[in-house]
């Protein structure tokens, strides 16, 4: 998908084409369980899924009204080829290996407390139920709508510097959840969670795609997202041991800080700093 978009919307408008992708991700997030539910309740789970299926099919023909520039495919090579000019182009940009390995630890401190911690939060700290569960899930996805506004409508010169200050309100925003372990305040934290990772999301898919050639696009997405989620499966084990020890609103403060801490060495790299 990040390879697509470049072939879809004109280079001067590539961030907001990824802010309004993200914007459709984040409506589809909000709305989709309300109205699977509404149809669940009037029509039944079956329908409810042939109508899920149905709208894939929407989807394409949509998408069939798009008319990208025609280009010449590149030539034909073997895939372990391909595979390996994937990787090659990934490691001759530092900002970009850079923030690949980065990310494979800072994946495990932000995405762990919020998987396995948020649920005893609510439950232990807050005396809270599911629909508090929900509402707070529903504040990071009005953060990340809010962000996905304030990132569409504004040039960014330095991109490396500020996708990566908002990697660190990301982090600091998880660090609130368990700081003040209040409702009104966890709310403001999850909000703070939410435009952070729409800010950086959208601001590192414009500086991938571009400063990628188009025909290697898709494999250095691919790099990236093998790179970036390498370690997240650990994320829960590590932050299930945490809450055992020292309780799910200490663990939230852990996970936030060593998110925030990875970040700052990445402000002393030329490259990151450099990019536009």
């Amino acid at each position: 998908m990040t390879a697509i978009i470049p072939e879809l919307v004109p280079p001067d408008i590539l961030q907001a084409g990824n802010a309004v992708r993200g914007l459709s991700r984040q409506l589809g997030r909000l709305g989709g369980p309300v109205l699977g539910g509404v149809i669940v309740a009037v029509a039944g789970p079956p329908i409810a899924f042939a109508l899920d299926a149905a709208s894939f099919f929407l989807s394409f023909a949509l998408l069939s009204f798009a008319r990208p520039p025609r280009r010449e495919p590149p030539a034909s090579a073997a895939l372990l080829d391909q595979v390996r000019a994937g990787f090659a182009f990934t490691f001759s940009l530092p900002w970009l290996w850079t923030t690949i390995l980065l990310f494979a630890l800072i994946n495990v401190a932000f995405f762990g407390p919020l998987t396995v911690a948020l649920p005893l939060l609510v439950r232990d700290v807050l005396l809270g139920d599911a629909r508090l569960f929900g509402a707070i899930g529903t504040a990071v996805g009005i953060g990340e709508l809010a962000g996905t506004f304030v990132i569409g409508q504004r040039r960014v010169r330095r991109i490396g510097i500020a996708m990566y200050l908002w990697a660190i309100l990301a982090g600091l925003g998880v660090a609130g959840y368990g700081l003040i372990p209040a409702v009104p305040f966890i709310f403001g934290a999850a909000f703070l969670v939410g435009i952070s990772l729409s800010g950086f999301q959208i601001l590192w898919d414009t500086a991938v795609q571009r400063n990628v050639p188009s025909e290697l696009l898709g494999r250095v997405s691919s790099v990236d997202f093998l790179g970036s989620t390498l370690l997240t499966p650990l994320g829960p084990i590590v932050f299930a041991a945490l809450v055992e020890a020292i309780g799910p609103a200490n663990a939230f403060v852990v996970g936030g800080a060593v998110t925030a801490a990875l970040c700052l060495p990445a402000l002393a790299i030329r490259s990151i700093r450099d990019l536009e």
